[in-house]
């Protein structure tokens, strides 16, 4: 039924577009050109041939007909075809003027791979509603060798890093509204936000993510459900308390144990949970910003709190961990670690990327020490 509404909707969407889309000059011009032409010649002139035998001629005879004026026919026709000369002539020039647009416009497709379960579908080539102009395609590979070895905290830190020089490279000078970045993939949320941090100045980024039920790379542009994070739970802090555990529960919940497990126990531990939490419901980008406005406003809560240093622990979708990663303002808020999860691991979060902030210009890694 869902499937069906987003199918109306999206239908909709586009017959609204079309309806309410931006007419061109020269359409305009060769279209009443063509209006005036047309009945001009068939109410002014008349037509006539005549074919005889191979021993003689051909005649065609063109004249006007006796209804009308032939000056006032040629007036009009006249002017029927300098509207579609000049729509003609606009067209061209508009039709130039796009292709250069084209060529200065460009498109970086950026694809994060650090999980085995990676899609073997490319997002080179997504329909993932970049305009139109050249488009290079940048991987981000940190996969572990093998299924059973775990990710290497030290070359994922060493390729994310390095994601935004190679960008501004493949820019070629170009200025920054004419480069439209796609950033996503599927990753730790370590890697996920870090990515995120990074192009949170970019003017044009455009985030996806991976369809596990159709198997594609898409926006997030489906339906809003209207669900949405609890409010931020009343929490009381010893005196002095400089450092919180924030753990968000968004597609799954957070595993207590694990923080248990992980974390000192003197460190309070503030929770925001989802009103329901099931994985592949977050293809609305309203819900998506709703979430990640959610998320500022406890950081800005503990802020007012004095909490000066964040432990983050995440369970979100790739596209709503990267967009978390472009809200958090670098010069403003705590210190951030945001945690990798191994469920196996004798300790669950074995280490984290502590955020470049205004106290450290370069992100770096932090591991946990076994209890």
């Amino acid at each position: 039924m869902s499937a069906l509404l987003n199918f109306g909707a999206k239908l909709l969407t586009r017959i609204i577009d079309f309806l309410l889309r931006k007419r061109s000059i020269s359409g305009a011009l060769l279209k009443y050109g063509s209006v005036i032409v047309v009945p001009a010649l068939a109410s002014g002139w008349a037509l006539g041939v005549m074919y005889l035998d191979p021993q003689h001629h051909l005649r065609l005879d063109l004249k006007t007909t006796d209804g009308v004026p032939g000056w006032s026919v040629l007036v009009v026709l006249a002017f029927g075809l300098i509207l579609m000369l000049s729509g003609f002539v606009i067209g061209v020039r508009d039709w130039r003027g796009e292709k250069r647009a084209e060529n200065k416009r460009k498109s970086i497709v950026v694809e994060l791979r650090g999980l085995h379960s990676s899609p073997a579908t490319p997002a080179s080539t997504a329909q993932i509603g970049l305009p139109k102009g050249g488009r290079d395609w940048h991987v981000v590979d940190f996969r572990p060798p093998s299924e059973g070895q775990l990710v290497d905290p030290e070359l994922a830190l060493e390729k994310i890093s390095a994601i935004k020089r190679s960008v501004e490279a493949a820019c070629g000078g170009r200025a920054k509204e004419d480069v439209t970045v796609a950033l996503g993939g599927l990753a730790g949320v370590p890697c996920l936000f870090l990515a995120g941090m990074l192009f949170d100045d970019e003017t044009n980024v455009v985030v996806y993510d991976w369809d596990r039920n159709q198997k594609v790379w898409r926006l997030t542009d489906d339906l809003d459900d209207g669900k949405r994070m609890l409010p931020f739970p009343a929490a009381t802090f010893p005196v002095g308390t400089k450092e919180v555990v924030l753990a968000i529960s968004a597609s799954y919940s957070v595993d207590a144990n694990a923080i248990v497990r992980t974390f000192d126990q003197t460190l309070p531990v503030v929770h925001l949970r989802s009103e329901e939490m099931l994985a592949d419901r977050f293809w609305s980008i309203e819900k998506q910003q709703a979430f990640v406005l959610a998320f500022r406003d406890a950081v800005q809560h503990l802020m007012g709190r004095g909490i000066e240093r964040i432990q983050l622990v995440l369970a979100a979708p790739a596209s709503l961990c990267i967009r978390m990663g472009m809200a958090y303002d670098r010069r403003l808020m705590p210190d951030l670690l945001v945690h990798q999860y191994e469920r196996t691991a004798m300790v669950p979060y074995p280490w984290g990327f502590r955020m470049p902030t205004h106290g450290s210009r370069s992100a770096t890694i932090e591991r946990a020490v076994a209890k």
